[in-house]
């Protein structure tokens, strides 16, 4: 067998033991190429809110391929952006609410998806700017965790009462919240 009709499933008997290795090493390849291609990708980078997307990935044992930011089909250019299939998905957080259906046993029901997705949202629109205080060029200059108030009071009581955010059993909800906390610059 020739390696391009081992590849393709046809065969030839003219071709000696190493041809056949290397037909074995180039089917190899073809299928490894074709696996990373259909494997979930995630376009991102450490600067980005990628790792939070990673972290769950990771807990959910999701196969995925960790992609360069660039090229990605994101419509403003930005990471993390990731493609599943025919499924191309932007923005952490709906990233994270879109791995949840599809992923996580727990999200049966949109009364279960609610659940998660309010925590999610809450943690990408009010737990970012709490976390992270940016100049004008988006660039983190400190945080606000280290003043007093209502918001960060109210999840500190609700995390000393319970060990997960939503039915005392780890979900999306604190990945999305957790990650905000791992990388706040104290």
């Amino acid at each position: 067998e020739t390696p391009a009709s081992m590849a393709s499933g046809s065969t030839s008997h003219t071709i000696g033991p190493a041809s056949r290795l290397v037909g074995v090493v180039v089917a190899a390849v073809v299928a490894t190429q074709g696996a990373a291609l259909s494997a979930v990708r995630l376009h991102g980078s450490m600067g980005s809110r990628s790792p939070l997307v990673n972290w769950y990935l990771l807990e959910q044992k999701v196969d995925f391929v960790d992609a360069p930011p660039r090229p990605s089909n994101h419509p403003f250019g930005q990471v993390p952006y990731l493609v599943d299939g025919a499924v191309e998905v932007f923005e952490s957080g709906a990233i994270l609410l879109y791995l949840a259906d599809k992923y996580a046993a727990t999200a049966q029901t949109a009364e279960d998806r609610a659940k998660v997705a309010k925590w999610v949202v809450w943690a990408n629109a009010s737990l970012d700017p709490i976390c992270f205080v940016e100049n004008e060029r988006g660039g983190v200059v400190g945080t606000r965790l280290d003043q007093p108030g209502r918001t960060v009071a109210v999840l500190d009581d609700l995390l000393a009462q319970n060990d997960w955010l939503v039915d005392d059993a780890f979900s999306v909800a604190d990945v999305a919240v957790g990650a905000y906390l791992n990388y706040v610059p104290l």
